[in-house]
């Protein structure tokens, strides 16, 4: 070059361009005219390397060599001295070459390309790709660097290989490029490994086959960390939740699942060993679910498990043990608790408990535990693509259950809309005494009902009329689409009125979709004093329920007495007007209190009509009377079982003998009198 380089006035040689990204040796462009080699992209320039005020000098001349290996090195050479080397493998294609020259007004007359001379060639490019390295991008992806820019070639599948044995295929995605990804549908197994990837092309047309790296995936997985103690109360140090981990997660996701479907998310960091993260807000029952790049680490259903006096914030939960459902949490003083590292403890077998639909008429099995920590053993893992985390507690049906879920396979009829003749009114519990007011529906058929759009309508003899949706629970801590209860096959499901019902004559209606009367009923006041505060149960399902002789006050049983059967067959259901309405036998006379043969109690079994009236008396083999167990007890129609036991005439066993019991009852259709040996052995 005629002329000292400087800052205004300089070239540079720029040998391999791309997309207008380039690399270049540059002769001046500084006050101190460095010689550099120099990476240029969009957003800046960056000095590889240089050398200070090596083109210091009116008219440079240099005979420059560029040399750059299959690792990316760069080596500048001067003549045969070499000058500098660095390693950068950002730009590994090339699609031009150019020289860019840059100068004043007064130098414009000696800045001319016939005095400045750049002369060289190229080395062709014979090597195929290698791999430089490889490592975990996330539990489901695999990243692999080239020294090269490269394609795959004819395929796409990579192939996991432990000791040589197939284990998993993987897709190459990202595959124009130095650096591959290589994906797979579900988490990779953990451990060392070798992977198998694909023929390879370069940009000059070399081929690298049967290519392998071997690498170790490790990754946060599932019961990785787990919640040792959930504190719900803004109280004693607000929301917080006790955390132990075996390896410490950055970026992890919280998302708390209520009971209502609704979520909340949260990030949070957790180091290993015990941690605890507090910035939170709690409701009183949830799903805490922690995820890591899509994988569970852990997921914990909590309950309100507080009796009244613990729930001022001073008590917390904490688990005796670890296995990820809500029974091994209890409540403890927060000044005796100290976080302590727990152990795993076992998962007991559980089955279903209900059913659910969706608007389509999917149906779901809905367990009492989380179904989350089954999802990890043996004989549950076909079940994963099946669950979801969102759903807890819930799988579809149709899928085999293993041993652990209940050993069964549940299959449905298609399912149907509540309609005439698919349900019925089958109790109203109006005038409760312990129990809350309820009604109950039935299915008679062989196929589901789903409990939606539902309505009852309420018309008293006095006051206001009252129509209202029938609200059932839906699936709970579901975040997806609302899940509503089914009615199955031969079910009673006693439900909440959506209002309240007065204990006066009152007509009530069910009322389905598009305001369709689907059964209705009256009740009164029972004219009884024994059955005041007793249900009103139907008789027959092939009888109209606004018929109201086809409804009867509940029938109870002495030995268990009640005032409804919510959720069970009506009790007069059990009464057979083709038997005799009176029939008095005893089971088991031979009481023994030997612990070898122990026996102490005997059963009467009674069929009364209405009205019945029962006393009791025991007499020795020769007449005296000794005690008076009942007398004139009051007894619901039908079939009764009173418990007989001896212990109960003195307060002790009474001595071995011969005893007489004499049974008088009084009803309706008149009165029946029977005596009874009892044979009492008490050594």
């Amino acid at each position: 070059m005629e002329f000292n380089p400087s800052s205004s006035n300089y070239c540079e040689f720029r040998f391999i361009e791309n997309n207008g990204n380039y690399y270049a040796i540059q002769l001046g462009g500084t006050s101190s005219d460095h010689l550099s080699l120099v990476l240029h992209n969009a957003y800046q320039d960056s000095v590889l390397a240089s050398i200070p005020e090596y083109v210091d000098e009116s008219k440079p001349e240099l005979a420059l060599k560029i040399l750059r290996d299959t690792s990316a090195k760069f080596e500048v050479y001067d003549a045969d001295s070499l000058l500098f080397s660095c390693t950068d493998s950002t730009l590994m294609r090339s699609e031009s070459l150019s020289i860019y020259a840059r100068y004043t007004s007064s130098r414009v007359d000696k800045f001319l390309f016939s005095t400045l001379l750049a002369e060289g060639y190229d080395f062709p490019d014979t090597l195929g790709p290698k791999i430089l390295k490889s490592d975990v991008l996330d539990p489901f992806t695999l990243v692999i660097e080239w020294d090269e820019w490269c394609q795959t070639a004819g395929s796409t599948n990579a192939f996991l290989l432990s000791d040589g044995t197939f284990l998993d295929t993987l897709t190459i995605t990202n595959h124009y490029d130095q650096i591959w990804h290589a994906e797979s549908k579900h988490p990779l197994p953990q451990g060392s490994f070798d992977l198998l990837l694909p023929p390879a092309e370069d940009a000059a047309h070399n081929f690298s086959y049967g290519s392998t790296t071997s690498l170790h995936i490790k990754y946060p997985g599932a019961k990785s960390c787990w919640i040792t103690a959930v504190h719900p109360f803004e109280n004693y140090g607000g929301h917080f939740i006790d955390l132990q981990s075996e390896l410490a997660i950055e970026n992890a996701v919280l998302t708390v699942l209520e009971k209502d479907g609704d979520t909340k998310g949260y990030s949070l960091d957790i180091d290993s060993g015990l941690s605890r993260f507090s910035a939170l807000k709690l409701p009183e029952e949830a799903v805490l679910i922690i995820e890591k790049d899509g994988i569970i680490l852990t997921l914990q259903p909590y309950k309100h498990n507080f009796e009244s006096h613990q729930e001022m914030g001073d008590f917390l939960l904490t688990a005796d043990s670890l296995n990820g459902l809500s029974n091994h949490f209890h409540p403890e003083p927060l000044s005796t608790y100290t976080p302590q590292w727990k152990t795993s403890g076992s998962l007991p077998y559980q089955q279903p408990i209900a059913f659910f639909t969706d608007t389509q008429g999917h149906c779901f099995a809905h367990f009492p535990h989380s179904l989350w920590p089954y999802m990890t053993l043996e004989s549950v893992a076909e079940l994963q693509p099946h669950y979801d985390p969102l759903r807890p507690f819930l799988l579809p049906t149709g899928v085999p259950l293993p041993k652990p879920l209940g050993d069964t396979t549940v299959l449905f009829e298609p399912i149907q809309w509540p309609d005439t003749s698919h349900i019925h009114l089958s109790e109203v519990h109006f005038n409760p005494d312990s129990l809350e007011e309820f009604i109950e529906l039935h299915n008679p058929n062989s196929f589901p009902v789903a409990m939606h759009e539902l309505q009852l309508r309420k018309v008293p003899i006095t006051g206001w009329a009252d129509v209202d949706l029938i609200d059932p629970d839906v699936a709970p801590f579901n975040a997806k689409e609302i899940l509503f209860p089914l009615i199955l096959p031969d079910q009673f499901l006693a439900i909440p009125a959506p209002f309240s019902l007065p204990n006066q004559p009152t007509a009530l209606e069910l009322i389905g979709p598009f305001g369709k009367r689907i059964d209705a009923m009256t009740y009164a006041p029972w004219d009884d004093p024994l059955y005041d505060k007793h249900s009103a149960e139907r008789i027959s399902f092939l009888v109209s329920g606004a018929d109201s002789l086809n409804w009867s006050p509940h029938h109870f049983n002495h030995a268990n007495p009640s005032e409804a059967s919510p959720n069970a067959p009506n009790s007069i259901a059990h009464l057979n007007l083709l038997q005799p309405n009176f029939n008095i036998e005893l089971l088991q006379p031979n009481i023994s209190y030997d612990p070898l043969n122990f026996s102490p109690t005997a059963l009467l079994r009674l069929r009364v009509a209405a009205g019945a009236e029962l006393s009791l008396s025991v007499h020795t083999a020769s007449g005296r009377p000794i005690a008076f167990p009942m007398e004139k007890q009051a007894l619901s129609e039908g079939l009764q079982q009173v418990e007989i036991r001896p212990f109960d005439w003195h307060g002790m066993a009474p001595q071995s003998g011969v005893y007489l019991l004499f049974v008088r009852v009084q009803d309706n259709t008149g009165r029946q009198r029977k005596i009874f040996p009892i044979s009492v052995y008490n050594p």
